[in-house]
């Protein structure tokens, strides 16, 4: 049984990046809203200002997790597995800014995460995947009520006390009465043929 994904409104999806967005900039500039820089004189505070800018963006590792938890949380309501994964890749991007490696090494980590972790994904959908059942009216016996088209193969038959519409493969030679035996079902079409399957 597979997860059908739900998919997030737009509007609470654009919500979220406006919201992120707005938070990185108050976030950014606080610095030059600060009156604690007032006591210093003219020509350092300038330079104080920028300092404690370049240090908050020193924590972009904040930035790597909050991706990885919205995309965490975004994957609960999709129900896909692949969010996750791109969410694992951020928190390890986020690793890679905890050490201070800079951020190619950052963006290249969570890359090589995301793509081994969609193959993966993929690799065991595929390993998962269920055959699909042969149906349980394939080998019952049908009667021939009569043909729609004789040429194409399409014909009424009666099966279970219901008139079906049937394709009839092979040998059409036959009339009404006739009995035949269903090969396969396709949705509300029987495949039928004179043979046994």
């Amino acid at each position: 049984m597979t997860a059908t994904p739900t998919t997030i409104p737009r509007n609470i999806f654009y919500f979220e990046v406006l919201l992120y967005l707005s938070l990185a900039l108050d976030a950014l500039s606080m610095p030059f809203r600060d009156e604690s820089f007032e006591n210093l004189p003219d020509m350092s505070a300038p330079a104080a200002k920028l300092m404690t800018a370049g240090l908050i963006l020193l924590f972009v590792y904040l930035v790597w997790l909050a991706a990885g938890f919205v995309l965490v949380i975004a994957e609960l309501v999709t129900g896909t597995f692949f969010l996750l994964v791109l969410g694992v890749a951020a928190f390890a991007g986020s690793a890679m800014a905890w050490f201070g490696l800079g951020f190619w090494v950052e963006a290249l980590c969570a890359a090589t995460v995301a793509v081994a972790g969609v193959f993966w994904v993929q690799q065991q959908r595929k390993a998962a995947r269920q055959p699909d059942m042969a149906s349980l009216d394939v080998g019952q016996a049908v009667t021939l009520e009569t043909w729609v088209n004789r040429e194409q193969g399409a014909a009424r038959v009666t099966y279970r006390n219901t008139q079906w519409d049937a394709e009839v493969e092979g040998e059409r030679g036959f009339d009404r009465g006739e009995v035949l035996f269903i090969h396969a079902v396709d949705g509300n079409t029987l495949k039928v043929a004179k043979s046994k399957p």
